[in-house]
């Protein structure tokens, strides 16, 4: 079994929030290089500046006796880097 992240995050520079996307996908085989792919979820959260939200992705085989999931589980905190 194999799960893939892709993270992607933008500012709005207009109110400092940013917008984060989470996209997962689960590949189910004996080999971390299979191609069998079961399932592909998103999520999306803007987080205002100073905030901190969650993302959230759940990947699940859906086959008879499949059994395989993944829970993709992440905190986004918008915070600016102190002055020096």
């Amino acid at each position: 079994m194999r799960t893939e992240v892709t993270i992607t995050v933008s500012m709005d520079p207009t109110n400092f929030s940013v917008l984060a996307h989470c996209n997962g996908k689960l590949y189910e085989g004996t080999s971390c290089s299979t191609s069998d792919f079961e399932d592909e979820a998103n999520d999306n959260i803007r987080v205002a500046e100073e905030g901190s939200e969650f993302l959230r992705v759940d990947l699940c085989n859906g086959e008879f006796a499949g059994g395989d999931f993944s829970r993709i589980r992440l905190t986004v905190t918008n915070t600016r880097q102190p002055s020096i």
